[in-house]
């Protein structure tokens, strides 16, 4: 006797299509359309993530490329202003784009160059202000070294958390999209900053442009860390500690190397 054939069941969101997943946490069956499959099992498992449990299910498990929304550089950037957990879960799920990152955050050290050289002419009044400006672009590189050994630092240290470990790409992604608002800022207080001593005279301006390129850099570090939590599933407390203390052993390293720069301890004593 031929047993009858078992009905498939319907999508819950579209009846008229078939149920192709289950979703892992609310378990609706619904079809592709409806689900994300989940990465640590293979898409015929029958496993998946709806679109109302995104939020509620770990995004290591089921993120592959940054919430699937647009993925060209302009979009990311400006994300990274205005949907940050938008951006973050692209930068430590998917790929985004270096040049316009690293681009975006060379400008920023440019405006912290500014600030530098100007801080510098304080005491010393060495430079005229055309002077000043083109040695901005040379302390740009030092301060963009010192956001690259943050990062480096960082992928060191990076917090613990069910999620797998982020790849060293996904590190810089991370802390290039932390960056990229206080980067804006960075440039704004340098052109500021620059304007302000250089044609107007007015030191008030200047440092004050210093103390919100310092606040700017306070936000960075804990951006990083939030992005970092969501990357690894680790706590924000923590992930953030881990993100200070990264910034902490960057800056030591960089003083130690400016310092041996200026000062080599292997130089003459009586020089």
């Amino acid at each position: 006797m031929n047993q009858a054939p078992q009905a498939v069941a319907a999508c819950e969101v579209h009846p008229t299509v078939a149920a192709a997943r289950r979703c892992i946490k609310c378990q609706r069956a619904l079809c592709t359309d409806c689900t994300t499959p989940v990465l640590n099992r293979p898409p015929e498992s029958g496993h998946g993530v709806c679109v109302k449990c995104r939020k509620k299910v770990a995004p290591w498990i089921w993120n592959r490329f940054g919430a699937g929304i647009d993925d060209s550089p302009g979009a990311h950037l400006g994300q990274a202003i205005t949907m940050q957990r938008a951006a973050w879960l692209r930068a430590g799920f998917g790929e985004v784009s270096g040049a316009a990152l690293a681009t975006v955050i060379w400008l920023g050290c440019l405006g912290l160059g500014w600030l530098g050289v100007e801080v510098r002419e304080l005491w010393l009044e060495e430079h005229a202000a055309a002077a000043r400006f083109g040695y901005g672009f040379r302390w740009s590189l030092g301060f963009a070294g010192a956001v690259a050994a943050f990062a480096g630092v960082l992928h060191a240290l990076q917090p613990q958390g069910p999620g797998t470990p982020a790849t060293a790409r996904q590190t810089f992604q991370i802390v290039g999209t932390a960056h990229v608002g206080p980067a804006v800022a960075w440039l704004g207080f340098g052109i500021f900053g620059f304007l302000g001593s250089a044609a107007l005279g007015s030191e008030i301006v200047l440092w004050l442009c210093v103390v919100g390129a310092v606040g700017a850099g306070a936000l960075a570090v804990l951006a990083t860390g939030r992005g970092y939590a969501l990357r690894r599933g680790a706590g924000t407390f923590v992930a953030i500690a881990s993100a200070m203390m990264a910034a902490i052993v960057a800056a030591t390293l960089l003083a130690v190397a400016f310092w041996i720069g200026v000062d080599p301890p292997w130089g003459d004593p009586y020089n």
